[in-house]
């Protein structure tokens, strides 16, 4: 799910934070493709700010596949080893 950056199925607080982990101090994802908030095929700190926005109410929520499980209709390089999606 787009935005899920944690894999527990929401997005949060706690999926901003992983997105700045893994931009700002090189963490692994197992799904690189799910931290990809903003859908432009890449990970930065828009991503993090993107899901931030999003958790607290303020923002647009993430393109498909939110809010579940489902395949990105978008192309894209960003792979994604390991999901929690079916």
């Amino acid at each position: 799910m787009r935005g899920d950056a944690d894999g527990d199925g929401d997005v949060d607080f706690w999926d901003g934070r992983d997105i700045l982990d893994f931009v700002l101090h090189g963490e692994n994802a197992s799904c690189v493709a799910a931290l990809d908030a903003d859908d432009d095929d890449d990970v930065d700190l828009d991503d993090a700010v993107f899901v931030l926005a999003t958790a607290s109410g303020v923002g647009p929520s993430p393109e498909l596949p939110f809010p579940g499980c489902g395949s990105d209709p978008t192309p894209g390089s960003l792979h994604c080893d390991l999901s929690p999606c079916p």
